[in-house]
């Protein structure tokens, strides 16, 4: 309790006690039309609650009273029960019954310690819910304390640029916010696209939710984009309404992963055409060795791997033995290679 206790403050403090120690907590009865569950100063979660949340609200009731805290101007402030009370509003309920914590001596910071604790107690925050804690922690204390304290309690590493890109998710578009938090979009991805124009960023975040690109090849599509935008001097709705990426797009309802892999190698061949000439060059010696059936000969992605790979389908040991005699007898092998050189040296 007591390294809990030094490392940040906390309505846990023995002058203060718990929250269920404060047994003169008034009850109160809210409408739930007039709270802000988005963006309040305490609020750290983001999103609907889960269906299991609803499903025990239907069954048995509201079990834990969500904690207000009221404002100077007569309103509520949300300290705790978000996803509570989210889910309350979608069932159709006007009220709620909370408590109020206006007569406690605890400090902003405190409430929303109070309310963070809540929900790492009983969850892990996704990445934009992290953000959003940082932001209202940022309001709170010096950047030394976010770092030192604050993103470790969160499961970060204390880095000053990871902690400007989720102070800056806090407040990017509602659609890169919603993909962060969906788990479509990794945190490192929106850090490489924080520069980008908006409309670029926008267009860019829609295509790999998309085609719902991995999280290692968002960032190779990022930086394959980030070249071309630069070299073509466009935008990169252009870029993607031209050919072929325009029909790749339109085919990815179909299958996703598979449209966002040929998206990724059309990108590279736009970017690099020494790529495109190197694969022609390659399918055309193929093509003069006119190799047996069963026998195939792969280079390596991009050719940036010195070797190559051959195939080889036999039943037995004898269709492999007369295979590999029929692949010794062919005329040329020696212009195999990589495609820059000349065939035969």
């Amino acid at each position: 309790m007591k390294e809990y206790m030094s490392g940040w403050a906390s309505p846990k403090d023995p002058a203060h006690g718990s929250v269920m120690e404060h047994a003169g907590l008034a009850e109160i009865r809210v409408p739930l039309e007039g709270l802000d569950l988005e963006t309040g100063p305490y609020c750290t979660s983001f999103g609907e609650g889960p269906d299991e949340l609803r499903a025990s609200i239907l069954r048995i009731g509201l079990v834990n009273p969500p904690l207000l805290h009221e404002t100077g101007s007569g309103g509520w402030d949300v300290v705790s029960g978000f996803r509570r009370l989210r889910v309350l509003r979608a069932l159709g309920c006007e009220t709620c019954l909370c408590r109020d914590l206006s007569n406690t001596p605890w400090s902003p910071l405190e409430l929303l310690l109070l309310g963070l604790w809540d929900n790492l107690g009983t969850r892990s925050l996704n990445e934009l819910e992290r953000a959003m804690a940082l932001s209202r922690l940022s309001a709170l204390v010096p950047r030394g304390s976010l770092l030192g304290v604050y993103m470790p309690l969160l499961g970060l590493p204390s880095r000053p640029g990871l902690l400007d890109s989720y102070l800056a998710l806090e407040s990017a578009e509602p659609l890169v916010r919603q993909a962060v938090a969906g788990g479509r979009l990794s945190i490192r991805a929106f850090q490489d696209l924080q520069s980008w124009r908006p409309d670029d960023l926008i267009q860019a975040v829609r295509c790999i939710e998309k085609l719902n690109i991995s999280f290692n090849k968002q960032i190779q599509f990022i930086d394959i984009l980030s070249d071309l935008i630069e070299i073509e001097n466009a935008g990169v709705r252009e870029i993607l309404a031209s050919e072929p990426f325009c029909s790749v797009l339109s085919q990815a309802e179909a299958n996703a992963p598979q449209a966002g892999n040929r998206l990724l190698d059309h990108l590279r061949r736009r970017r690099f055409p020494s790529l495109e000439q190197a694969e022609r060059t390659f399918r055309g010696r193929l093509k003069r060795l006119a190799l047996p059936f069963g026998i195939r000969v792969n280079h390596p992605p991009y050719f940036e791997d010195p070797s190559f790979r051959l195939e080889i389908t036999f039943r037995n040991g004898k269709e492999l033995r007369d295979q590999l005699s029929r692949l010794s007898g062919i005329q040329g092998l020696e212009s195999l290679g990589p495609p820059w050189e000349e065939e035969g040296e």
